[in-house]
């Protein structure tokens, strides 16, 4: 596959990702490697997030057009209707035409003259008429087809939230989704990122709830512009960045944080330390952990120090060594389902071991915090059993920890808890706790 444009690299990045050798974001960077025009990176960005996030839909729409049962067209000829078929239902600046055309030509170029006439037949049908309803049966089966997203799922938030607030959450979680950028106080103002990104290019606004927060208006791989590398601002949502606030770490201050790569939360540490104190950074990853030690460089933390470890395993050296500690465990997901749109397609049985993971990560870092010092938990997910369940296991199992009140750019909680989700903080789904280690009042 040696094209260079667009839609071949989307292609080619959901062949891989459908043979299951890559993550979605693995199959996509892989892919895009060739590629040198922004524009077409932007268009195979598109491409290759859209497809994955209306998947079911697609299928849909192509076997309301084709001659032949989806089980019967092979695996190649199926992505070049799904990659049509997104581009005729949702990218209203590429012409029908182009849509058609450009699909046929993968066609030929990947299967053969007889696949291309197929293909060519299905794209038509679906270009020349109105597209079949999604059939209104139940609310759950309905969301489901309708944005893509598996039925338990669904299920799992309409008990959650409500018919209208799951909806907008899938609409969320199927939409483009902006880049927020952290203005890294340590080397400027947000008024410096601001004038240095429109000089790159980049437009930004103020995000609502984030004192430092901008966010760019058009979209782009900000990561190779100047004030990115020169680390005046860092990719980073909102959510990340407002979980860190409620912490509030003091300068001089020891913090730890447990599950650091790739190492946004610790570098915010710093910066809200003024570089003063220490942040040790540990991951169980050594890759990440250079990760971790990139960033803070070109970041200018200097604070941070970083180390291989296990959150899973206590560490004796630890033990009520640090006033703040960062416990942002593993989870399912399904809070950064608009970033990465696979995320999606795990199943209950893949995410139901986690709550005792997260615990078991939770227990050991309260270990950590001294008497009087504070512990973020934090997740992207939005599930209760990953969230408020587990923090309200270990608090009636510690009753010398109790939840901390806080204020996070313009959000205060009295709980010491908050959930965030896109609809009503523009941010992703995320949840953090705030815990006080009262030992000796």
């Amino acid at each position: 596959m040696g094209q260079s444009n667009g839609r071949d690299r989307a292609l080619s990045a959901l062949l891989a990702f459908d043979r299951g050798r890559d993550k979605a974001d693995e199959a996509l960077d892989a892919a895009l490697s060739p590629l040198k025009d922004p524009r077409e990176k932007a268009l195979a960005t598109r491409i290759f997030y859209g497809v994955i996030q209306n998947l079911s839909l697609l299928d849909f729409y192509i076997s309301a057009f084709s001659s032949l049962k989806k089980n019967k067209i092979s695996p190649s000829v199926l992505w070049i209707l799904r990659i049509g078929m997104y581009q005729l239902v949702f990218l209203d600046r590429v012409p029908k035409s182009a849509a058609v055309d450009t699909s046929v030509t993968l066609a030929k170029r990947y299967a053969n003259p007889r696949a291309a006439s197929f293909v060519n037949a299905v794209l038509r049908k679906a270009s020349g008429g109105g597209l079949p309803q999604v059939p209104e049966t139940d609310k759950a089966s309905f969301l489901s087809l309708k944005y893509s997203h598996p039925l338990w799922l669904v299920s799992r938030f309409l008990s959650l939230f409500g018919a209208r607030n799951t909806e907008r959450l899938l609409a969320d979680n199927n939409g483009v989704c902006p880049t927020a950028l952290r203005v890294n106080t340590l080397k400027g103002t947000v008024e410096n990122a601001e004038a240095a990104l429109l000089a790159a290019g980049i437009r930004v606004g103020r995000h609502p709830f984030a004192e430092h927060c901008l966010v760019a208006e058009n979209s782009g791989f900000f990561e190779e512009t100047g004030p990115v590398q020169n680390g005046l601002v860092y990719v980073q949502d909102p959510s990340s960045q407002l979980c860190v606030e409620a912490l509030s770490p003091e300068p001089g201050s020891k913090v730890v944080d447990l599950c650091a790569a790739p190492g946004g939360k610790s570098v915010l540490c710093a910066q809200i330390m003024e570089n003063k104190g220490q942040v040790l950074s540990l991951d169980i990853n050594e890759n990440k952990i250079k990760m971790i030690e990139q960033n803070a460089k070109r970041l200018g933390a200097s604070v941070i120090k970083t180390e291989v470890s296990d959150a899973l395993s206590l560490r004796e050296d630890l033990l009520s060594s640090a006033d703040f500690v960062v416990c942002d465990v593993p989870c399912s997901g399904f809070g950064v389902i608009r970033k990465k749109p696979d995320i999606r397609f795990k199943t209950r049985e893949d995410v139901a071991s986690l709550p005792e993971m997260q615990r078991r990560i939770l227990e050991n870092a309260s270990r950590y915090v001294k008497k009087g010092g504070f512990l973020l938990y934090s997740t992207c997910t939005i599930l209760p059993e990953e969230n408020e369940e587990v923090v309200n296991a270990f608090l009636a199992d510690h009753p010398e920890f109790s939840p901390e009140p806080f204020s996070a750019g313009k959000i205060r909680s009295e709980t010491g808890m908050q959930l965030l989700l896109p609809y009503t903080f523009e941010t992703d789904g995320f949840f953090f706790a705030k815990i006080k280690n009262r030992s000796g009042e």
